[in-house]
């Protein structure tokens, strides 16, 4: 199935087949999830007893050239595949600092993440990493706000760079 090939180039639209199986399967996608929620040190998003908990995933220690850490919510552990390979490329070790559906953030609506969100960039700054990975920009699907960086992510951002934590920001 050509999905979102056919957006840079028309001609491939005009020659595709409509009965070409998706590759891979839909069904597959559901389980197309990072390996490090293999390892049961993700914290759920459920508001359950323990939910508040910083779990530490270090499960990656590649070397002690550089200490990464992953944080963000679900989103950001998308990247884990990659920041792994790099990790392992490189000799560093990788810490998943991780909080399903919570973002790096100082206030939250989401009643699960506020009380996570207080205690991660302390957990976070006693590892002393070397940079921390996580979301930078979120998206949202309104007319007035395009792509942008949320006011309530500044906080922890701050924190972590005055202790001297590079913080690395993507989509």
């Amino acid at each position: 199935h050509i999905g979102a090939l056919a957006l840079t180039d028309p001609l491939l639209v005009e020659e595709f087949d409509p009965q070409t199986p998706f590759s891979p399967q839909l069904e597959a996608a559901h389980g197309d999830v990072a390996t490090i929620y293999d390892e049961g040190c993700v914290q759920t998003h459920r508001e359950e007893p323990g939910a508040g908990v910083v779990q530490v995933c270090d499960v990656d220690n590649y070397g002690a050239r550089k200490t990464i850490v992953l944080t963000g919510g679900s989103f950001s552990t998308q990247w884990y595949p990659a920041i792994q390979t790099v990790a392992e490329t490189e000799g560093w070790r990788l810490l998943v600092i991780e909080k399903n559906g919570c973002r790096l953030q100082s206030d939250s609506s989401e009643k699960y993440c506020a009380k996570w969100n207080r205690a991660a960039v302390d957990v976070i700054a006693s590892y002393e990493p070397d940079a921390v990975f996580t979301l930078g920009t979120v998206v949202e699907k309104s007319e007035t706000l395009a792509e942008h960086i949320p006011v309530s992510s500044l906080d922890p951002i701050r924190q972590l760079t005055e202790s001297g934590i590079p913080v690395i920001g993507v989509v």
